[in-house]
């Protein structure tokens, strides 16, 4: 049995063929940080391959993993249907997405979690890639203190 599963992953990988399972790459930083209620994440689709080709960089797109500090997997929406028209991207080149994790995940607390994001969609697959992102709590610094009449600034 464990043969027969092992076989058909091989054939699913060889039938994906190498010219499209590396014509993308998907680009995240390493670490990000944001603050709870706009957890946003910058990445990029590059173009690998040395022909021109069409993505969707709607991040709706995206399959998205969340998890807490603790690898507790926390819920997020599946990707949406494509969307929108295509964008041609040249060989070498990037587009840049921006991801709501905020939007897309139940994020509800400040903490460190860890980001996984991969794209299937026109143009091939590409990721997945991690981002380690701190979510902090927004705090009101108040209003700045202003000068008194009078007083001496020195």
């Amino acid at each position: 049995m464990r043969m027969i599963v092992v076989a058909l992953a091989l054939a699913a990988a060889l039938a994906s063929g190498p010219a499209q399972a590396m014509a993308l790459a998907l680009e995240a930083p390493a670490s990000a940080s944001a603050r709870l209620g706009a957890v946003r994440v910058a990445l990029w689709l590059r173009n690998a391959s040395d022909r021109p080709l069409r993505a969707s960089l709607d991040p709706g797109q995206l399959h998205v993993a969340l998890r807490d500090a603790s690898g507790a997997v926390l819920p997020c929406d599946p990707p949406a249907p494509p969307r929108g028209k295509l964008t041609e991207i040249a060989p070498g080149q990037r587009a840049s997405l921006l991801l709501d994790i905020g939007t897309r995940c139940r994020l509800e607390a400040p903490g460190a979690y860890a980001v996984e994001v991969a794209y299937a969609g026109p143009g091939g697959r590409a990721g997945p890639t991690s981002t380690a992102l701190r979510v902090t709590r927004w705090v009101n610094p108040g209003p700045r203190p202003t000068a008194r009449p009078g007083a001496c600034s020195r």
